[in-house]
């Protein structure tokens, strides 16, 4: 990220009083290959599964733009900082803020997986800041109850929505041949998560199954 280094005058170290800017975030962006939104020490394995969408005509992209997400996002001069529900402590230096301890628990809602909101942890955020803007990326790790409980039947939503939208299209053949192991033109949420290439994708890592995304927020 490009830091701002005419911001560093006016924040060269976290001070007080305490002042807040206001953001509001104008579009979420989902990762587009492996290496978008990804920690040097944390794989984006969400980038991996949306890029097998991407590969089969589905752009998870224009799922987050139709469902019009704003979280708003804050900082304040004590270096602390929200997104969504979470908040954040971290350092500011010419205009690059940098959350310090990836404690941070919030939920994030991902439509394409359904919509429910799923409650991600160890949450570390990165922006770039102006004064009426910031322009960022948000990584965490989703639990493996919230795969259970809230991702695989998002993605049993996603699959039976795609067949029912077109059902004579190779793709969905391919889904109905993969996952409808009871032959009966639905794929139910037990069929999804005890499939091989489903449970090897959503392997979750030593915090959880990590996701990055980016985003772009204006100053209210």
């Amino acid at each position: 990220m490009r830091h701002l280094a005419w911001l560093g005058l006016l924040f060269t170290a976290c001070s007080a009083p305490v002042t807040t800017r206001q953001f509001e975030v104008e579009q979420l962006i989902m990762p587009r290959s492996f290496d978008d939104y990804r920690l040097d020490h944390r794989d984006n394995q969400l980038a991996a599964v949306l890029s097998v969408l991407i590969g089969h005509g589905i752009d998870p992209q224009e799922f987050v733009d139709l469902a019009a997400l704003r979280p708003a996002v804050s900082l304040s001069s004590d270096c602390t900082a929200t997104f969504g529900d979470g908040t954040f402590s971290g350092e500011l230096h010419d205009g690059f803020y940098q959350s310090l301890d990836g404690r941070a628990s919030l939920s994030l809602s991902l439509p394409f997986f359904g919509g429910a909101p799923v409650m991600v942890r160890h949450a570390i955020l990165q922006m770039e800041v102006s004064d009426d803007a910031v322009t960022g990326q948000l990584n965490a790790a989703v639990p493996p109850s919230e795969i259970d409980s809230k991702i695989m039947p998002g993605v049993a939503l996603l699959m039976n929505a795609k067949i029912d939208g077109d059902p004579d299209s190779d793709f969905s053949h391919w889904l109905l041949e993969l996952f409808d192991v009871d032959k009966d033109r639905h794929i139910d949420v037990g069929e999804v998560a005890t499939n091989g290439v489903i449970k090897q994708m959503f392997k979750p890592d030593v915090d959880g199954w990590s996701l990055g995304v980016g985003f772009r927020a204006t100053r209210r």
